[in-house]
């Protein structure tokens, strides 16, 4: 009877459910930023592979080391990207759930 006219439960969830909103707001800017960061090893990407063009006719060997530096680096990169993106996603199923405590 009390609990959702406003004057008791209702209040406390709405309550709790901004402050949920609030912490989910903020960890998906920190998700965003990690995102941004791991984009920056497209310059590192981008530098071994010019190094193994630069290198390759002298020195095949290094060359391939380079390249599969290059593969290594892309790898980590997508998983990284993917389990932020996962992260992501449960943030958002997060802030829904908080929209049906809020409503």
């Amino acid at each position: 009877m009390f609990g959702s006219n406003g004057f008791g439960f209702g209040n406390k969830s709405a309550r709790v459910g901004d402050q949920i909103d609030a912490e989910v707001k903020g960890l998906k800017n920190v998700v965003n930023s990690v995102n941004m960061v791991a984009q920056q090893f497209d310059f590192v990407e981008a530098q071994l592979q010019q190094f193994a063009q630069i290198i390759g006719n002298s020195d095949p060997m290094a060359a391939m080391q380079f390249q599969n530096l290059q593969a290594q680096i892309n790898n980590i990169q997508g998983q990284i990207v993917a389990s932020l993106g996962q992260i992501n996603q449960g943030l958002t199923n997060i802030d829904a759930l908080t929209d049906k405590i809020q409503n």
